[in-house]
């Protein structure tokens, strides 16, 4: 029971890999829809969906406008990414690597997710992991590393 109420903030045995990650995010610009995962783009892509109705229509744009705070608020921690004529969502977060629950000398993985949300041409996900950001800024440090990716839209 401690482990599953330690999985909902992201501790314990929680397992993601950037794949799932970014395909998890399409469900706030797509309705609830959870889009197949396109790894390679060859120049069109018909945004077939995974998994239908995850969330509520209402509940993504809730999800998605609290997203884009995330970068456009200056206190947000995304607020790195912020880039001028551009929508931006996105989230920060970082991973701790430990054998177990004394263990301090573990590493940290920083991640963030960021997605385009005006279409300029077309939308843009971003997910960005960094290995060993333990005292490096943790997320903050992959954060201005994904902001170079989103602004090839612009």
């Amino acid at each position: 029971e401690v482990q599953l109420a330690d999985s909902g903030y992201g501790q314990a045995e929680v397992l993601v890999n950037p794949v799932h990650l970014g395909a998890l995010y399409t469900m706030f610009e797509n309705n609830g829809d959870i889009l197949n995962p396109t790894l390679i783009y060859s120049g069109s892509h018909d945004n077939k969906v995974w998994k239908s109705n995850v969330v509520s229509k209402d509940a993504a744009n809730l999800v998605l406008q609290d997203l884009i705070q995330v970068v456009e608020n200056p206190a947000g921690t995304g607020h790195a990414a912020f880039t001028s004529g551009l929508t931006i969502a996105g989230k920060t977060g970082t991973a701790e690597l430990k054998t177990s629950q004394t263990d301090t000398t573990g590493t940290e993985t920083g991640w963030f997710v960021g997605m385009t949300t005006n279409k300029v041409p077309n939308n843009l996900l971003v997910v960005m992991m960094v290995e060993d950001v333990k005292n490096r800024g943790g997320s903050h440090y992959v954060v201005p590393k994904a902001k170079k990716v989103l602004e090839t839209v612009k």
